[in-house]
């Protein structure tokens, strides 16, 4: 049996004012794509993962360097993508890197948006997506 759309919990109804709002899929179409951005953003969680151990077992500076790098470009991916969703859908990161560079639990989608606002060689975290 498949969850009704939009589902039961993401209609939420404010008993003072009798105003409802939902938060999540609307359509089948809807549906699917927030289904690819959870995919994406499970599948940057297991990067994290990954890179977090390299980079503790490494014992060379520069593969350290860049495991500690790709570790920093998965958490991005995850937070923007994660920072996008209600409080229902979101996931708690494991692994979370707090050196400096890292992204930031419930910043990093605004800061995106506003990176992506500068010209192209002046963005700070390059191009994620096309224009």
């Amino acid at each position: 049996m498949t969850d009704p759309i939009p589902h039961p919990e993401d209609v939420i109804i404010d008993m003072r004012t009798g105003h409802v709002r939902t938060e999540g899929p609307m359509d089948e179409r809807e549906k699917r794509s927030w289904d690819e951005r959870i995919a994406r953003r499970d599948e940057a969680q297991a990067e994290v993962n990954s890179f977090a151990e390299r980079y503790r077992r490494s014992r060379s500076d520069e593969h350290k360097a860049r495991c500690l790098e790709e570790w920093h470009f998965e958490q991005r991916i995850f937070d923007i993508i994660n920072d996008s969703f209600p409080p229902r859908y979101k996931a708690k990161l494991q692994n979370r890197s707090y050196r400096e560079g890292a992204s930031r639990e419930g910043k990093t989608l605004e800061a995106f948006i506003q990176d992506r606002k500068r010209s192209k060689g002046k963005r700070k975290w390059g191009d994620y997506v096309d224009d």
